[in-house]
């Protein structure tokens, strides 16, 4: 995560930089809930890490919706779907509360890997002398 996050700090741009910054942002709030030692092992939705989850959402739809990049889609994409996993658990409170955290949790991979690759793009567009702006104009 370390690597992700300082490659996308180092090498990218805004949204590359501002997605990097809030994914820390939750890792880090996540972190202080004590996620690895959840109280009942996730038998229950733990309401504070849900509603880091959903702000987490929100942050990165305003980011997918407003960054001038592709990659930032899949990556909102991944989040809300750990948002319904919890959203999942609440409507089925028998789920296996192991296959709930790994839902909850698994999705932080695929979230890095789309990071460093859209880092990477960034920098093949640099590279290539290829310059969009890195936020879509508001003004329509």
């Amino acid at each position: 995560m370390a690597l992700a996050v300082g490659y996308a700090f180092w090498r990218g741009d805004g949204p590359e930089r501002v997605t990097a910054a809030a994914f820390l942002a939750g890792v880090a709030a996540s972190a202080t809930l004590g996620l690895f030692e959840m109280p009942g092992g996730f038998a229950s939705v733990p309401v504070r890490l849900l509603v880091i989850d959903i702000v987490w959402c929100v942050i990165f739809a305003v980011i997918a919706i407003r960054a001038n990049r592709v990659w930032v889609i899949p990556f909102a994409a991944c989040q809300t779907v750990a948002v319904l996993a919890h959203i999942a658990k609440l409507i089925d409170p028998t789920m296996i509360p192991k296959g709930y955290a790994f839902l909850t949790v698994i999705w932080s991979w695929p979230m890095l890997i789309l990071l460093v690759w859209g880092t990477a793009a960034h920098q093949r567009r640099v590279a290539s002398g290829i310059l969009l702006p890195p936020w879509k104009n508001s003004s329509g």
